[in-house]
């Protein structure tokens, strides 16, 4: 529980303020009891729940036998993560706080999917309630559809060959 900052405590004499670090506490202030409300107050369907967490386990699994299967050493995994993970982190204003990226390189942000996919993620454990993200849920289903597409294409030149 979050104590109020100027709170006077009892300890040490009655008379000291907590400071910044003890007053609030790490990461972020949503409780799972709040984002399950938040959550369970819209109006979808409860299927549509399962369906969305059965999805993103699918999506995570696949993206790990992406990763094991053009594997040669773990060197090689570390360079694939590393090289491709951390620019688009940082292009698609995940870890930028403060001013606005140029317009190149949101414009690039906005075309791939980790921006949309964090949009996705705070408006559904928002405890006020954003409105449902319907382009970055378009976005995220585009990717989706078109790394289905390139496997498919793949995996029948495989079985031409």
């Amino acid at each position: 529980m979050a104590i109020p900052l100027g709170t006077r405590t009892r300890a040490h004499g009655g008379g000291t303020r907590l400071p910044q670090a003890a007053a609030t506490p790490p990461g972020p202030s949503v409780s799972p009891a709040a984002a399950g409300r938040s959550a369970a107050g819209t109006p979808l369907p409860r299927w549509a729940y399962h369906a969305g967490h059965l999805t993103t386990a699918l999506l995570v699994t696949i993206a790990t036998a992406l990763v094991v299967a053009f594997r040669v050493r773990q060197q090689t995994v570390n360079a694939i993560i590393l090289g491709t993970f951390l620019p688009l982190t940082f292009v698609s204003d995940v870890f930028v706080i403060g001013g606005e990226l140029p317009a190149a390189l949101r414009t690039i942000g906005d075309v791939f999917p980790l921006k949309h996919v964090s949009h996705t993620v705070l408006a559904v454990l928002d405890p006020a309630g954003r409105p449902w993200p319907w382009t970055d849920l378009a976005v995220v289903t585009a990717w989706t559809l078109a790394g289905l597409a390139a496997l498919a294409v793949v995996n029948a030149r495989r079985r031409a060959a």
